[in-house]
């Protein structure tokens, strides 16, 4: 088997250090480098040949699953996995379906991620794979939702936004609706664990 070819993202340093150090007593991975800067780590896999992208999805720059559309724009050939500590098996089936190769829990030892690195880079590229977009949120919707962080009642984002409350609480439904949720607190967890909303 000829070397793989590894670069790790985590905005946290001491992650991908412990990544490293761990991965260094395999001879056939190499780790070409670690980032903790998305800017530079989506710049480096645009002009560099990767075998496996190792990534967290949520990071204090970065909102969420976006970051695998943009790996996959860049770099279509490169197996990713998701290295995260999300448990929420609708975000994990998300990112399945956005192009990630692989999910392995932080929660779980480095010995599970080197054999998910071996697993994916022998899997065969799938062209007929069907990769769906992350969920998309309008500029109106985002509005709405971090009126709704704040604990605004519709009538209250109506008059804010200038919007009829019936406008309001069809908007309010579509995106429960939109993200497979049961109530309001619901919806703001799932975005918040998705990225698409901060704390």
């Amino acid at each position: 088997m000829d070397t793989l070819r590894l670069v790790l993202y985590d905005d946290h340093p001491v992650v991908t250090q412990a990544i490293q150090e761990y991965l260094s007593k395999y001879n056939n991975i190499k780790v070409l480098k670690t980032f903790e800067v998305v800017s530079d780590f989506l710049k480096f896999i645009k002009t560099t040949d990767v075998d496996v992208i190792i990534t967290d999805i949520l990071s204090c720059e970065e909102i969420g699953i976006s970051i695998i559309s943009q790996i996959k724009k860049h770099n279509k050939r490169s197996k990713i996995i998701a290295f995260s500590a999300i448990s929420s098996p609708f975000i994990i089936q998300t990112l399945i379906d956005t192009g990630v190769d692989a999910f392995v829990s932080k929660r779980s030892d480095f010995e599970n991620l080197y054999h998910k690195i071996i697993e994916v880079n022998l899997k065969t590229q799938d062209t007929n794979r069907i990769v769906k977009s992350p969920v998309k949120i309008t500029n109106k919707e985002r509005d709405i939702i971090q009126l709704l962080k704040e604990g605004k009642s519709a009538k209250e984002i109506s008059e804010i936004t200038n919007t009829s409350i019936n406008t309001i609480n069809n908007q309010k439904c579509h995106l429960i609706e939109k993200f497979k949720c049961s109530n309001t607190n619901e919806l703001l967890l799932k975005l918040i664990s998705m990225g698409y909303l901060e704390i």
